[in-house]
């Protein structure tokens, strides 16, 4: 993986801090793996862990562009084409029907002129030129990887929000199962995904 290559090149032997969020989480998984001898803490933010662990598909709010990866690739690309599309053509519409349902403190968020702005940029930037790469990490995602985790003996910290809808709290409480080294769970009352992210980044800079 030549994620994992850059950063054992850039970081060398110094500490690293190593921070997945959301379906990020699959990925710093995978680097953490492939690295263990290197000093490496890693945080998990509303992480999303494997799907064969648990009957997660319908508390999550991407449930549907899950299963279809999963079972349906010509309705997944139909779904990926449409989203696309709408994110170059009209992102604040997406935004707001990602957020519709929006739980916890995350349904504060859509008020949140600055928020709301960066969420479009990111839209933009990952279904807009990035979408092949968006799809290969999804249809990589849905494919069994709870094997992974026993290989990963680094330090693990687990942030999770108690009402989130997009990683439910059980995903994040069978992930620390399953991690051989999870040496704190903190779960967040009322938060819920992005509001999560917020609070471990504030507590962690």
């Amino acid at each position: 993986m030549r994620l994992t290559a850059m950063i054992a090149e850039v970081c060398g032997d110094e500490p690293i801090r190593l921070i997945g969020f959301s379906a990020g989480a699959y990925v710093a998984l995978q680097v953490a793996a492939r690295i263990p001898k290197k000093p490496l803490t890693l945080h998990l933010v509303s992480p999303a862990g494997p799907l064969e662990t648990g009957d997660y598909l319908g508390a999550m709010a991407g449930g549907p562009v899950f299963g279809a990866a999963m079972k349906h690739p010509r309705r997944f690309a139909a779904l990926v084409w449409a989203q696309s599309f709408c994110a170059q053509w009209f992102p604040g519409v997406l935004t707001r029907f990602l957020f519709a349902a929006a739980q916890g403190d995350d349904s504060l968020l859509k008020a949140d002129e600055q928020f709301t702005r960066s969420y479009r940029d990111v839209l933009r930037a990952c279904l807009g030129a990035g979408r092949a790469s968006y799809k290969a990490e999804i249809e990589s995602y849905v494919l069994p990887w709870a094997g992974l985790l026993p290989a990963v003996k680094h330090p693990v910290t687990i942030w999770q929000g108690s009402r989130d809808n997009w990683t439910p709290p059980e995903m994040a409480e069978t992930l620390a199962q399953l991690l051989p080294n999870v040496q704190a769970f903190h779960m967040l009352e009322g938060q819920s995904h992005f509001s999560a992210l917020r609070t471990a980044l504030a507590a962690l800079a």
